[in-house]
């Protein structure tokens, strides 16, 4: 045994082959190799994080500036209809109103300066009281004809304003006109109303480029121009950017264009403030990265030591072994399969005196072997053919003959690629014969599981295969190729039928949850009586649940109208209810809207309105009316004979539910009546092409 582990050492002193390296280096490399790819997945997911992160505060940034832009322009539509009501009031012949009052009080209200100008440009009316301290007003006026005006000083040379001109008479628009002129202060107020966090800054900014308002140091940069970048960027309607505000500070920016003034709303958000927790979470992710990766490689050194010892030993013991020598005892060690090659060493050498005996037995059971293999061959259900480096058929099975629909004898000798096969890929395109699994095994690939089409030229019919061809080699040279195949038409269109299947369930359970989730935080938000929630919430998914079941009775593909109402209105006594109408086919979504709506109302009914009383009933009756644009469902609920009815201070889950989520879904209008008599609902909405009366 010594001399076998002198001989292992000097075996080992020996220059290695090319490209041999120890188990220790290996651990280091497989470490190395698992853990690397973690790290720079980690470090791609955390970029993408950051890009998202981006935009999603470009995102929030368009958002508030779309909400300053619409702001703005409703300030700017109700001061222009003051002017316009000036105008209605200089139209009426024989006013008791006179124009130089209607344009003070106008004013007043606004608090906005009035002018009355006339064609030539000589101001005729000034709501500005003569005399004051500010009062350094022109005889003439020469304003530009636009709708809304940029922004400009007012006549005391220091009042940034922006203004609106209305023309006195529609029919003259170059004769006498009247202009407001409203401070900028005014739109900075707009923008200071949004509460924009610190580190946000929002502007509003002119046709002219001009800064009419702004959220942080407006009376610094209110009157100067937009950033350059600001100015080529913010060209379109709306958009976002990456750019510097004008106090030099680097934000991700958004901005809309107003459609009727033509300002544009600017928002921006510090690149900083957005970037800092993002550059924090990367030193900690990059240092754990890091002391990760040094634990894992002293491990793997560590180990490596124990098994190249190990490994030492066991070589040792397979060189006494070819010399005959005497093996001792395998040292046992913690891994588990090193100790058994140890054993299986020793075990060989056991059975090395065995040989003699067992090969005889082994050509007996080769020949056993041989004919129980040409029995599968015969009785194998899949295809199993050889083919020879030219291409040719040396040999076919019972299940290849049949599968090809040929006899043994054709089949011999006969060329794999025949074009008489018809082979295809399984979207119809051909399948070149250079492309055939046999054609690439013959280059030496290994082909596992490629599936193809082939046509039958007898009568067309069209099946799919599953080939497995393996090159088989003679001296490291190809000199064949076995394939094994199989007719997987029925399992792919088995599979095709599956998948259409499972999505199918995947959309409809998404929908439920949605729903449901919908449901609940509904019914909880509206009350904090959680037993008052509990059965307000079971109420529903009952609703919810019949509507499927009468839904699944038409398989998903809609419902009838009738059906929908006698399934809402069964647990509150059908003796109740007076229903009349059409047979009426809806869509399965709106099926179980219209279910949700009619639960809403009778348990509305049931607590306050017609079925608290003993007397108290419900009509229901809908029908179809044909208009110029189609065909339109008229729905009717109407309650009698319970307590007077007062309209709610609030409106609750049941009533957004109805008129709002119901009439989003029919794309029509849907009314609920707080009448003295009864709660009235009607619903008046079109139909679709597929949901018409019987």
């Amino acid at each position: 045994m010594v001399t076998a582990r002198a001989e292992v050492v000097a075996v080992m002193t020996v220059k290695p082959a090319r490209h041999a390296f120890s188990t220790r280096v290996h651990l280091i490399i497989l470490t190395a190799l698992l853990l690397l790819p973690l790290i720079a997945a980690a470090a791609v997911l955390g970029v993408s994080y950051a890009t998202s992160e981006r935009e999603r505060y470009q995102g929030l940034a368009l958002d508030v500036a779309r909400r300053v832009s619409a702001t703005v322009d409703r300030q700017m539509r109700s001061l222009e209809d003051g002017l316009r009501l000036i105008r209605a009031t200089a139209a009426q012949p024989g006013g008791s109103v006179d124009l130089t009052d209607a344009v003070t009080a106008t004013a007043a209200v606004l608090q906005a300066r009035v002018i009355l100008v006339e064609a030539d440009g000589r101001v005729a009316i000034d709501s500005r009281p003569p005399g004051s301290a500010s009062d350094r007003r022109a005889n003439v006026l020469s304003v530009p004809r636009d709708r809304f005006l940029d922004l400009a000083v007012d006549d005391d040379g220091t009042t940034p304003v922006v203004g609106i001109v209305v023309p006195l008479d529609e029919t003259r628009p170059n004769g006498r006109h009247l202009v407001m002129r409203i401070p900028a202060t005014r739109l900075t107020e707009v923008l200071s109303a949004e509460n924009l966090p610190p580190d946000w800054i929002g502007a509003l900014i002119d046709r002219q480029d001009t800064i009419i308002a702004r959220s942080r140091q407006a009376e610094r940069f209110v009157g100067t121009k937009a950033t350059e970048d600001l100015r080529l960027r913010a060209t379109g309607t709306e958009g976002v950017w990456t750019g510097v505000t004008k106090d030099g500070i680097p934000v991700l920016s958004a901005y809309v264009r107003s459609p009727i003034t033509g300002w544009r709303s600017a928002v921006g958000v510090s690149v900083a403030s957005v970037e800092a927790p993002l550059k924090r979470t990367f030193l900690w992710l990059g240092a754990a990265a890091v002391a990760g990766l040094a634990v894992a490689l002293a491990a793997a050194i560590w180990f490596g030591q124990r098994f190249a010892n190990a490994m030492t030993e066991l070589a040792a013991s397979a060189v006494a072994l070819g010399q005959s020598a005497p093996l001792r005892q395998p040292v046992e060690t913690t891994n588990h399969e090193i100790n058994l090659i140890g054993k299986a060493i020793s075990g060989a050498a056991r059975e090395l005196a065995k040989r003699a005996e067992a090969r005889n037995r082994a050509e007996e059971a080769l020949a056993t072997a041989n004919a129980r293999l040409q029995r599968v061959l015969d009785h194998s259900p899949v295809g199993i053919l050889e083919v020879d480096r030219d291409g040719r058929i040396g040999f076919a099975n019972e299940a290849a003959c049949r599968l090809l629909r040929l006899t043994p004898h054709e089949t011999e000798n006969r060329r794999f690629d025949g074009p008489a096969w018809g082979n295809a890929h399984l979207d119809g395109s051909p399948l070149r014969d250079d492309d055939l699994p046999v054609s690439r095994a013959l280059r030496g690939e290994t082909v596992l599981g490629f599936e193809h089409a082939i046509v039958d030229q007898a009568d067309g019919s069209r099946r799919i295969l599953s080939v497995n061809a393996i090159p088989v080699r003679d001296d490291g040279a190809v000199d064949g190729v076995l394939a094994v195949f199989d007719d997987i038409t029925k399992r792919h269109q088995v599979e095709q039928h599956q998948r259409l299947l499972i999505n199918e369930l995947n959309h409809r359970v998404k929908n439920t949850l949605a729903t449901v989730n919908s449901i609940a935080a509904q019914s909880l938000r509206s009350t904090t009586d959680t037993e008052t929630a509990r059965e307000a919430f079971t109420g529903r998914i009952v609703a919810l649940a019949q509507a499927h079941d009468v839904l699944t009775r038409e398989r998903w593909e809609g419902a009838d109208l009738t059906a929908v109402v006698a399934g809402a209105l069964a647990p509150h006594g059908a003796d109740r209810f007076d229903v009349t109408g059409v047979s009426v086919r809806l869509g399965p979504q709106t099926a179980l809207s219209f279910a949700m709506a009619l639960h809403e109302l009778a348990t509305n009914a049931v607590k306050y309105g017609a079925l608290s009383e003993p007397e108290g009933r419900v009509a229901i009756d809908w029908r179809v009316d044909g208009r110029a644009d189609g065909r339109y469902l008229i729905f009717r609920w109407r309650e009698s004979g319970g307590p007077p009815v007062t309209p709610p201070t609030r409106r609750g889950f049941g009533s957004r539910l109805i008129e709002q989520g119901l009439s989003r879904e029919l794309g029509g209008a849907v009314k609920i009546l707080f009448e003295r008599e009864g709660l009235v609902c009607t619903i008046d909405a079109p139909l679709p092409g597929d949901e018409r009366d019987a």
